[in-house]
């Protein structure tokens, strides 16, 4: 995870064979570029804000503004596939991730996880990581993250039953 091309550069160098960008690659220019010169698998994620300017889900005082989040979060994600290819970063390289919790209100991201078809229907893998966020607390009376394992799971097999497979 990062939004440094010069830390996904070390993390490349030590091993790694994928970047997980979670701003799309809009906080780095050189993202999109060291990706592809190093043939790289790319994670690209969705959100609104970084993490110290956003919210928990359940914590917002007003929700954050879409006319449809599926429609919007899929528009964005495929803008920025867009981009990575004509970098050079290969399509089969390409990976997309919704952002659950990033952005997005409790209903939101069920709305999200309920429509997860639509995201896979972009042609990429499609990466959802729900685990333990808080609009899942919300729902089971869940405060503790170590206490949301279930819901977790039924996240993760619901992501699932929508097409994603990471």
């Amino acid at each position: 995870d990062t939004t440094s091309a010069a830390v996904a550069e070390a993390a490349l160098e030590a091993g790694a064979d994928a970047v997980n960008d979670v701003s799309a690659g809009c906080e780095d220019p050189a993202m999109f570029a060291l990706v592809a010169r190093r043939g790289a698998g790319l994670v690209l994620m969705h959100r609104l804000a970084p993490p110290g300017e956003d919210s928990y889900s359940d914590r917002y005082a007003e929700p954050p503004i879409y006319d449809d989040v599926v429609r919007e979060v899929a528009s964005f994600l495929l803008m920025r596939a867009e981009l990575a290819m004509a970098a050079g970063v290969a399509r089969e390289s390409i990976v997309l991730d919704p952002g659950l919790g990033f952005g997005k209100s409790v209903a939101q991201n069920y709305e999200l996880l309920a429509r997860t078809s639509e995201l896979v229907a972009l042609g990429m893998p499609v990466l959802v990581g729900a685990s333990r966020k808080s609009f899942l607390g919300a729902v089971s009376g869940r405060a503790d993250p170590e206490q949301r394992i279930i819901g977790s799971v039924v996240a993760a097999v619901a992501a699932y039953g929508g097409g994603a497979r990471i």
